[in-house]
């Protein structure tokens, strides 16, 4: 895992271990960079001072795509196991404690179907997620009534809130912006993508993987630019 400047200089390596990397959030006091691994289907957190890593809830399994809530104290996280009768696949979206205490399930889930992606809003009332095959939904922080935003003719994938909550950017056939209502669909570029969208702190542009490059581009299609080598990023929240 690196670290680089929004311009692109100034890489600096933060971990020695190679990982597999899939998902990865940056706590908002900016201390601490949640990541989940493709292989150990783990989630881990690395202290970007120290760069000291160190599994998040050892004693849970199948977590994974973690995100933080806007005050730093819980995540989000989606929990892949089996249904009541062990033979259907059932993923559910979780929160715990930073410390990896306190895990508790915030969507109900459906044997067979998946919620995924979970993603937390910044005034700290909602999480939005993904529900296999082609919905986006969301949900009180405490859990509770479901809500569906959107289904059409566009598959969405991987959502994720603006700072201002009023957007959401997912990926469909190429990476789209919504607002949350559901309306204003607009397709930011159709160019292949290898990871979940993530917004600039200040909403102007989003940041998602092509190939081996992190790219950044505005939120209205233009000034595509390439920011550093790699599969999967995520902005350094903006600092007190």
């Amino acid at each position: 895992i690196r670290v680089v400047n929004a311009d692109g200089s100034g890489t600096r390596q933060l971990t020695r271990r190679a990982f597999n990397v899939g998902d990865l959030k940056w706590s908002p006091d900016g201390r601490s960079i949640a990541f989940d691994t493709n292989n150990s289907l783990a989630v881990f957190l690395v202290d970007t001072h120290t760069s000291r890593v160190r599994p998040l809830a050892p004693r849970h399994r199948y977590l994974g795509q973690p995100d933080w809530s806007p005050d730093g104290a819980r995540l989000a996280v989606t929990n892949r196991g089996l249904s009541a009768g062990g033979n259907r696949p059932l993923s559910r979206i979780y929160t715990l404690k930073r410390d990896g205490t306190a895990l508790q399930p915030l969507t109900r889930g459906r044997p067979g179907g998946q919620d995924l992606l979970p993603s937390w809003s910044h005034d700290g009332r909602r999480l939005l997620f993904f529900r296999k095959p082609d919905e986006v939904w969301t949900v009180a922080r405490q859990g509770g009534r479901e809500q569906r935003v959107g289904r059409g003719a566009i598959t969405p994938f991987a959502p994720s809130w603006s700072p201002d909550d009023q957007w959401i950017v997912f990926l469909g056939d190429g990476v789209w912006t919504v607002k949350a209502n559901g309306s204003g669909a607009r397709r930011l570029t159709t160019a292949d993508f290898s990871s979940t969208p993530s917004w600039s702190p200040d909403g102007r542009e989003v940041l998602f993987g092509r190939n081996d490059s992190l790219v950044a581009i505005k939120r209205d299609g233009s000034g595509v630019r390439r920011i550093a080598r790699g599969h999967s990023g995520t902005w350094q929240p903006r600092l007190p």
